[in-house]
């Protein structure tokens, strides 16, 4: 199978094409929310295609406007073993919301923590310190997965997020940047998955452009990193889905 761990289905212009075109194939995703009241459209839309999970989520860069549906994400918790998109951004432009940010993070990291069994997609951006700590001292990571959704934090950074288990959701876009690259070298290789984040990425006009996208990725992956191949890739994919009891 082919995983695409980080996706906003809802947000392809071919949203519905790729439903259908991807039923009965290799093509297994997980398609992140921005926010929770698109949750139970989208599980509608999906419910035919068991290959597509959906995640429940609230982005960070739309809690200002959107924090009084707090309390709507907490309560899809229980009924959703993916969790996502979550997290922190401190770009200068979300600063603004940092404190309802914090708020909505610990609170979703509270909730996964007491249920366990949970897949976390998570946003950092210029917060990965933040980001872990809150994931160390929530010990919300000893009964959950947590993915590092295009993580972009130090080195160091990297290594207290290996330690307390967390993995790495790699996108074309990381290989294209220096710090991307460098990051993708040292992650350990069992802890490397990968992911579209499409349409913010690029684009895929049917399912044969996805999973070419999904398969260059992995290419561009083992340039770097020989050692890493799809078959690598697919192991780590099938066992994050074991950790959540999903496979």
């Amino acid at each position: 199978m082919l995983f695409d761990f980080h996706c906003h289905l809802d947000l392809m212009d071919n949203m519905r094409k790729i439903i259908t075109e991807s039923i009965n194939t290799d093509l297994s995703l997980i398609a992140v929310g921005t926010t929770p009241r698109a949750f139970e459209k989208e599980i509608e839309f999906c419910k035919v295609n068991p290959n597509i999970h959906v995640a429940c989520g609230l982005h960070p860069e739309l809690i200002r406007k959107r924090f009084s549906e707090k309390e709507l994400l907490l309560q899809y918790i229980p009924q959703s073993k993916f969790i996502g998109e979550i997290g922190l951004d401190y770009r200068k432009n979300n600063l603004y919301s940092k404190s309802e940010q914090l708020l909505v993070f610990k609170s979703v990291l509270s909730e996964c923590k007491r249920y366990g069994d949970r897949l976390l997609s998570i946003h950092s951006t210029k917060s990965a310190g933040d980001v872990i700590d809150l994931i160390k001292k929530s010990e919300v990571y000893k009964n959950n997965v947590c993915v590092l959704h295009w993580f972009s934090g130090s080195l160091q950074q990297m290594d207290q997020a290996v330690e307390i288990g967390c993995f790495f959701s790699i996108n074309p876009q990381m290989l294209t940047t220096k710090s991307g690259v460098d990051i993708i070298s040292e992650i350990p290789k069992d802890r490397i998955i990968i992911e579209t984040d499409m349409p913010f990425t690029k684009a895929a006009l049917d399912v044969n452009e996805y999973r070419d996208n999904l398969k260059k990725t992995v290419r561009d992956i083992h340039i770097i990193r020989d050692e890493v191949n799809e078959q690598t890739i697919s192991n780590n994919s099938k066992a994050v889905l074991r950790k959540i009891d999903y496979i």
